[in-house]
């Protein structure tokens, strides 16, 4: 085929079909999508949604959060996700209140590590009024475990009812809010 054009001849190479354009989108989609269902080995990170109430006022549902895959040594503290150990098909979102070796309880409501009251770990009254919530027995965490709270208590099904996580059941740290409903939230690094 020979097109003319400002009175030149111009004969398509082989490529110039439309059928090769096609097909050159179908790839790039195809590996844009392999990409992304692999994002979290590839790239070093995940995105979930927020589907319970139990790590609220933190992360309330419909958040969306991203989380960084390379974590691999929880800190006391972190928010993380996890593979829930009663269904191991969902992933759960907790904060970690203890890890290998340490001796966890709760008096008064407050959550005692290793025998030292932890503030960064205290949530307000009204989010932890049942018994469960204002106390529990001293347990002591396996090594390579870790125990972990939601920061509702009261509406939280946590290590408290479960026990502990194993940590190569983690699936990665809680690094911001990407997205929510309440947009003051949006951009907001999760602590």
């Amino acid at each position: 085929m020979k097109l003319t054009l400002q009175k030149k001849e111009y004969t398509l190479k082989s490529y110039n079909h439309w059928y090769w354009y096609l097909l050159l989108f179908i790839f790039v989609a195809i590996i844009a999508n392999i990409i992304f269902s692999f994002r979290g080995v590839l790239l070093g990170y995940e995105t979930y949604s927020i589907s319970s109430k139990s790590m609220e006022p933190t992360l309330e549902v419909g958040d969306f959060i991203t989380v960084d895959t390379r974590y691999f040594s929880p800190k006391l503290d972190d928010v993380i996700v996890f593979i829930y150990p009663i269904n191991r098909k969902v992933p759960f979102v907790m904060r970690v209140a203890a890890i290998g070796n340490d001796t966890v309880s709760i008096e008064n409501g407050n959550i005692i590590l290793n025998g030292n009251a932890v503030d960064s770990l205290s949530v307000p009254e009204d989010r932890r009024l049942r018994e469960y919530s204002i106390s529990m027995k001293k347990r002591r965490i396996p090594e390579n475990e870790i125990f972990l709270l939601g920061d509702w208590r009261d509406n939280s099904n946590d290590s408290r009812f479960w026990g502990t996580v194993p940590i190569e059941d983690i699936i990665g740290k809680v690094t911001y809010i990407w997205y929510s409903k309440n947009t003051s939230k949006i951009g907001t690094i999760v602590e």
